[in-house]
C-alpha cells in the first residue's frame, strides 16, 4: 500500500499597471507545496494557457510552460492589451497523471488552491525534440526539454546506437520510424524519468494526430499527440465556438450534449521550415450539472479581515426559501491587505452570501456580520445569478457605531405561538440601529434567550432578530432621561414572522416606560396596519381614571401620557378594539 500525499499550489495573479496606455504586463507566480510537509516541490511542470476569443475579439493565444525551483516557486509574465480582462488557465498533473486546473483573469488579483496527489511521483521530468538536418535527412539534431538539474541523460535512438550527450546528433542509416527514449537523472531528488517518441526519417515529412480525453462532469481534460518529435503546434476546435492551443488543454462546457471535436496540429522543421499537417475529430458527449466558482473579497471599512467566514444560501424556486448551501473560511493575504472567499464546483442558480468575523477576530465588536449588497437585512441583500465561470461578490462587513450615551436595555428572544410559546431561542443574531440606519450594536440571545446593549443614547432605536426566509418586524425603543433601563424588550419567533408580538396573528406591540413612572409615561406601538384604538386606564378598585381614543398608523407610534395629577399606586393599562381587549399592562405611578 502507498501513501497518498497532496500537493498544494498558490498562485496569485497580479497586473502591473498598463504602459503607455496601450499594454500592461502580468506576472503569474506562485508555489507548488506538499501538503504533507509544506516543503516546496522543485522541477513540478505548470502549464499556462489563454486564447484569443474569435467572437468577441478580445484576448491573446498565449501557451508557456515554466518548471518550479528548488523551493518550489514559479513565475512566468506577459504583456497583454491594456484594459482588457484576460483569462488564463493554469494546471498541472497529479500522480495520477490527471490534470489539476483553476482559471484566473488579469483584472482580479486573486490567489487560487490547487490540491493534487504526489505519491510516487517524479519530481524530474523528460522530454524532447527532433528535427533532421538541410543537407542530410537521416541526420537528427535531438535537444533535451527536460526539467532542471538533470545530472546524466542516456539516449536510444532505436537503432541501436546511443549517447550520454544532453543535445546530441545522430545519423541513422535508412529511412523508417524509429522508437527514441531518453532517460534522465536528477541530481536533487535523485529521481529518474524517460520519455518515448516516434522519430519519422524520410525525405517526405508525414505526421498523424491523436487525442483522448477523459470527463470530470462537465469539465473534459485532453491529451493531443502525434507520431513526430519535430516542434509541433496543437490548436484545438471543441465544437461549441470555442478553441484552445497547448498539448493538453481542459475544457469547461456549459451544458451537457454532444459535441465535435477536433484537434489540428502543425509539425515544423525548424532548419527547412517544412511543416506537416494532421487534424482528427471525435464525438464527445458531456454530461453533467453545471457548475462555476464564486468568489469574493471581504472588508472592513477599505482593508482585509483578519479572521471570517461565509455562508453561502442557495435559492430554493419550489418553496420561495433560501437554504444553507456552505461555508467557508475567508483567507487572508497580510502583506496585500486582501481577504477573499472562494466556493469551488457550485451548481448554476441564485444565491445569497453573509460574510461574519469568527471569535479568533480582534474587531469581532466593530463590525457585523453582512450579506451581499452589503446588507444586515436578508431580504434587503443583493442575490446573485451564477451561471458563468467566475463570480464575484464583495461584502463590506458594516462598522458598529459607538454609542456615547447611558441607556440600557435588555430582553429576551422567545418561541411565540408556532413551536412552545415562551421557551428561550438561542444563538439569534440581533442588531441594534437608529432610524439612519446606523448599526450601535450587534449580539447573539444566550442560551436562556437573553439579549442586552448598553450605552444607548436618547434616540429612538430598532432592535433586528436575523432570521433568513422569515418576515421580520423590529421592536422599537426610544428611551429619554425618563426611561433610562428598558427591560423585557422581548422578540417572538413565530412559525412565519418575527415580532415583538407574542401572538403571529395579533396587529400591534408595544412597550410602555418607564416603571414605574413618575409624571409621565411612554408607550411604543407598533403595527401592521392602520387601526383605531382605545386605552383606559383603571385604579386598584377598577375605577376608570383615564380614557381615551386614537387612531394607530402603520409602523412606530409613540404616545406620552400626563400621569403627574395621579396618586402614587398600581394602575392597569387596557388597549381595546371593537371592544375587545387586545392587551393588558400593570403599571406603576411613584413621585
Amino acid at each position: 500500500m502507498f501513501m497518498t500525499k497532496k500537493i498544494f499550489i498558490s498562485l496569485l495573479f497580479v497586473a502591473i499597471f498598463p504602459i503607455l496606455g496601450y499594454s500592461q504586463l502580468t506576472v503569474i507566480y506562485g508555489y507548488v507545496k506538499s501538503n504533507s510537509t509544506n516543503i516546496g516541490i522543485p522541477n513540478h511542470q505548470v502549464n499556462i494557457i489563454s486564447s484569443y476569443d474569435s467572437l468577441l475579439n478580445i484576448g491573446i493565444n498565449y501557451n508557456s510552460s515554466v518548471f518550479t525551483s528548488s523551493n518550489g516557486f514559479f513565475v512566468d509574465s506577459v504583456t497583454i492589451p491594456s484594459g482588457q480582462n484576460i483569462k488564463f488557465s493554469i494546471s498541472t498533473l497529479d500522480c495520477q497523471q490527471s490534470h489539476v486546473n483553476s482559471t484566473f483573469y488579469s483584472s482580479f488579483p486573486l490567489p487560487a488552491n490547487l490540491s493534487i496527489c504526489n505519491a510516487n511521483m517524479n519530481q524530474c521530468y523528460s522530454d524532447f525534440m527532433a528535427y533532421p538536418d538541410t543537407s542530410n535527412h537521416k541526420k537528427l539534431y535531438f535537444y533535451n526539454l527536460a526539467s532542471l538539474n538533470i545530472t546524466s541523460f542516456l539516449w536510444s535512438f532505436g537503432d541501436g546506437g546511443t549517447s550520454t550527450l544532453a543535445n546530441p546528433t545522430h545519423i541513422y542509416s535508412s529511412d523508417g520510424s524509429y522508437i527514441v527514449q531518453l532517460t534522465v537523472n536528477d541530481s536533487i531528488s535523485t529521481c529518474s524519468n524517460s520519455k518515448q517518441d516516434t522519430v519519422i526519417v524520410s525525405q517526405i515529412l508525414n505526421c498523424q494526430n491523436n487525442f483522448n480525453f477523459y470527463h470530470n462532469s462537465l469539465q473534459i481534460n485532453f491529451h493531443g499527440s502525434i507520431n513526430s518529435a519535430l516542434p509541433t503546434v496543437y490548436k484545438w476546435s471543441f465544437g461549441d465556438n470555442t478553441f484552445a492551443t497547448g498539448q493538453n488543454p481542459y475544457h469547461i462546457y456549459a451544458n451537457p450534449g454532444t459535441f465535435q471535436v477536433c484537434l489540428h496540429t502543425i509539425s515544423i522543421n525548424p532548419m527547412s521550415m517544412d511543416s506537416c499537417i494532421a487534424s482528427s475529430c471525435k464525438s464527445v458527449i458531456v454530461q453533467g450539472i453545471p457548475t462555476t466558482n464564486i468568489w469574493g473579497q471581504v472588508f472592513e471599512d477599505t482593508g482585509k479581515v483578519d479572521f471570517a467566514q461565509v455562508i453561502l444560501y442557495k435559492y430554493n424556486p419550489s418553496n420561495s426559501d433560501y437554504q444553507n448551501f456552505d461555508t467557508t473560511n475567508v483567507v487572508t493575504i497580510d502583506s496585500l491587505n486582501l481577504s477573499y472567499y472562494e466556493f469551488s464546483n457550485i451548481p448554476y442558480g441564485k444565491y445569497l452570501a453573509k460574510a461574519f468575523l469568527t471569535n479568533q477576530s480582534q474587531h469581532l465588536t466593530e463590525f457585523t456580520p453582512t450579506y451581499s449588497g452589503n446588507s444586515i437585512f436578508w431580504n434587503l441583500a443583493n442575490p446573485f445569478i451564477i451561471n458563468q465561470n467566475v463570480n464575484n461578490n464583495f461584502i463590506n462587513l458594516k462598522r458598529v457605531e459607538i454609542a456615547k450615551g447611558i441607556v440600557n436595555m435588555e430582553g429576551r428572544v422567545l418561541e411565540g405561538s408556532a413551536k412552545n410559546p415562551g421557551d428561550p431561542v438561542p444563538e439569534v443574531p440581533i442588531y441594534i440601529y437608529d432610524v439612519q440606519g446606523d448599526i450601535y450594536g450587534f449580539t447573539h440571545s444566550d442560551m436562556q434567550g437573553r439579549y442586552s446593549f448598553n450605552g444607548l443614547e436618547y434616540k429612538k432605536y430598532y432592535i433586528y432578530a436575523d432570521f433568513i426566509n422569515m418576515d421580520i418586524y423590529p421592536a422599537v425603543i426610544w428611551p429619554d432621561k425618563n426611561n433610562i433601563n428598558l427591560t423585557e424588550i422581548n422578540i417572538y419567533v413565530n412559525k412565519n414572522t418575527v415580532t415583538s408580538f407574542r401572538d403571529e396573528s395579533a396587529s400591534i406591540s408595544f412597550n410602555i416606560f418607564p416603571i414605574p413612572a413618575d409624571n409621565q409615561l411612554t408607550l411604543n406601538l407598533f403595527s401592521i396596519q392602520n387601526s383605531d384604538f382605545s386605552f383606559e386606564i383603571l385604579n386598584s378598585l377598577g375605577q376608570i381614571i383615564q380614557k381615551e381614543s386614537i387612531q394607530i398608523f402603520k409602523g412606530e407610534n409613540k404616545i406620552t401620557l400626563n400621569v403627574k395629577d395621579f396618586q402614587n399606586g398600581i394602575y392597569s393599562l387596557m388597549f381595546s378594539s371593537n371592544k375587545e381587549v387586545i392587551f393588558a399592562k400593570k403599571i406603576i405611578i411613584s413621585h
